[in-house]
């Protein structure tokens, strides 16, 4: 597992090298077409965001105030080699609907990065969180059912 940690940071590394209008940019934009869903948590929905095939990677924002948009569209750079999943965090961006500030707590994010995982079907996980969604899997079991973390 720690051979995909490995491998997503030196293709992100590659692909953030490349220039913005190379063939190979443009390729994976072309193939990859992202879905849009929502996953319904008690009386929210996590909006959410999938592209591309291969090992299914779970993308955690930062913030606590940010949504998934700001690591678009550098980050849909590997969808060519993995499956990425991007939500946002309940009460953030497009998943802020009916949910009042005390809805939002540390346990009931880690019980949402639960439910997307279930909604995928993943039997494990790659995580890959910035600031913020790093904070999620360290206070989880997600040590041990995770294929890395970075």
């Amino acid at each position: 597992m720690k051979a995909t940690l490995v491998l997503a940071v030196l293709a992100f590394a590659y692909t953030a090298w490349l220039p913005p209008r190379s063939t190979v940019a443009l390729e994976s934009k072309q193939n990859a077409t992202p879905r849009e869903s929502h996953i319904p948590v008690g009386s929210a929905d996590l909006y959410s965001r999938e592209v591309g095939q291969g090992t299914a990677i779970i993308a955690l924002h930062g913030g606590p105030d940010f949504d998934h948009s700001y690591l678009l569209p550098e980050l849909d750079r590997l969808s060519d080699s993995f499956h990425l999943i991007y939500y946002d965090q309940r009460g953030r961006g497009r998943s802020a609907d009916r949910v009042q500030p005390e809805d939002v707590t540390l346990a009931s994010d880690i019980a949402d990065l639960e439910k997307v995982r279930q909604y995928f079907t993943l039997d494990s996980v790659v995580l890959l969180g910035h600031s913020w969604g790093l904070c999620l899997p360290s206070n989880t079991r997600y040590g041990t059912r995770s294929g890395c973390l970075a």
